[in-house]
């Protein structure tokens, strides 16, 4: 390992110590210990000890596992080996959890040859925690990824020793003498979290809402989009007998990916709009100016959903604007 990935190795580090109770140290030879390798060739790690005694257990890292991101998006520095320490201490892939259809759709024919195990969902991890979409260990459709709030709950929970509440836990020892704090999920505080200002671990999206009746919708300060946000939904519900019909007057995303080199060639990858029509839980994807003015789209049945996704927050074109009617 070159000086250059060993110290993008310890940030990754750095980012499950301060978020944990665990500690990393270097070490030559040990009963037990993490060996960082970049000879091995891809990025992977087997999950939890492996009883390997005296010969340490491989993290591959791998060519371009160590890259560090874009400062443009809000990733970890270095996503991929924050990923795989979290499966070297023992955390399997989120949507692995037995309990993942209720969460995600797989679309298993545009899995790749070789990886339809990643996908399995087999494993009984929850530990009591809410399903966690923006978890570090989630596979995405090139969404933000995090260590989270629940990320680093369920490595603290083999350490815990002090009784946080609404499902806090303790804060790493910081050498003051005092008894180690705890740190509240998301809309919890006080002492122990026994307060709770809101129910809600993912806050609502940005923009959008339940829409039932005929009116114009649009993104925030269109045309202009001049505050970043990260989501927008909007879910267009007809009266019974009727449907949904989206007539849009503008719109316009960032554009699809140009570059000739990239396997994304042609996709919607920094932002996309996702309008399901025909199902709830599929649809179809744009970006850029792919909608032209005037068109018309219909829902199927009562239902029209409008998903706003951005990787670097909506900035940039014009966002959208649409009337939206109701037609038998």
């Amino acid at each position: 390992v070159n000086k250059e990935t060993r110290s993008r190795i310890r940030l990754a580090m750095d980012e499950w110590e301060n978020r944990t109770c665990l500690r990393f140290h270097e070490t030559l030879l040990d009963f037990n210990y993490l060996r960082f390798r970049t000879d091995k060739g891809g990025c992977w790690s087997l999950v939890g000890r492996q009883n390997r005694l005296f010969s340490g257990q491989d993290v591959s890292i791998g060519p371009g596992c160590e890259r560090i991101s874009s400062k443009n998006l809000i990733f970890y520095q270095v996503p991929v080996i924050v990923h795989e320490i979290g499966h070297a201490i023992g955390m399997y892939h989120e949507q692995s959890r037995l309990d993942r259809d209720g969460y995600v759709n797989i679309l298993w024919n545009n899995i790749p040859p070789g990886m339809t195990s990643q996908f399995s969902s087999n494993m009984d991890y929850p530990r009591g925690v809410e399903y966690d979409y923006t978890s570090i260990m989630h596979y995405s459709s090139m969404i933000k990824l995090y260590l989270t709030y629940v990320s680093a709950f369920c490595p603290n929970l083999l350490n815990e020793t002090q009784q946080c509440q609404n499902s806090g836990y303790m804060a790493p020892y910081n050498g003051d003498g005092k008894p180690c704090p705890c740190i509240c999920p998301p809309g919890a505080t006080g002492e122990f979290c026994e307060t709770v200002v809101n129910e809600e671990y993912y806050s609502p999206p940005i923009c959008g809402g339940n829409v039932t009746e005929e009116t114009t919708i649009q993104t925030p300060n269109y045309p202009k989009r001049e505050i970043p946000n990260d989501s927008c939904s909007w879910w267009i519900q007809a009266p019974r007998g009727k449907r949904v019909m989206v007539t849009f007057e503008d719109f316009s995303f960032y554009p699809r990916l140009a570059s000739r080199t990239s396997k994304y060639r042609g996709r919607c990858v920094q932002e996309r709009v996702e309008i399901r029509i025909k199902s709830m839980s599929e649809g179809n994807m744009y970006c850029g100016e792919d909608i032209k003015p005037g068109t018309n789209l219909a829902s199927k049945g009562q239902q029209f959903i409008i998903i706003i996704t951005s990787n670097g927050g909506m900035q940039g074109a014009r966002g959208l604007k649409a009337k939206v009617s109701f037609i038998k």
